[in-house]
């Protein structure tokens, strides 16, 4: 009887042994359960603020495009008026060397030495 009672000691210490174990790995588990789900909801966090800056991004570029598109047509129109401008220039720079060569030499002569004055008279101004 004496041998059944030490043989049932040491089951029970050999199984409080083995509880104690056990408790010590689930408290560890626990902790790195708590520890996953801290960082699973920083994840999820981070995921979120990362969801709305790409937002953010994706209206700033449309936002570019459109401005890009908006410039792009004024550009073209700008280019359009100054080569109407530029046109319009040549054509009165023709019709200008047309009526000079037109006029009588004398009447040349005479615009010459008028802007030869008003190019000394400027000058002497500066």
């Amino acid at each position: 009887c004496k041998d059944k009672l030490i043989k049932s000691e040491k089951s029970f210490d050999a199984s409080q042994t083995i509880v104690k174990e056990l408790a010590s790995r689930l408290t560890e588990v626990e902790k790195v359960c708590f520890v996953a789900h801290k960082e699973s909801e920083q994840n999820k966090f981070v995921a979120e603020e990362l969801k709305k800056i790409v937002m953010v991004l994706e209206h700033e570029k449309l936002q570019a495009d459109s401005l890009i598109r908006d410039l792009s047509m004024k550009n073209n129109l700008l280019q359009e008026k100054l080569s109407l401008a530029q046109e319009r220039n040549i054509r009165d720079a023709n019709e200008i060397l047309k009526s000079r060569e037109s006029r009588l030499p004398d009447q040349r002569l005479a615009d010459r030495l008028e802007a030869i004055e008003s190019s000394v008279a400027t000058t002497e101004a500066v």
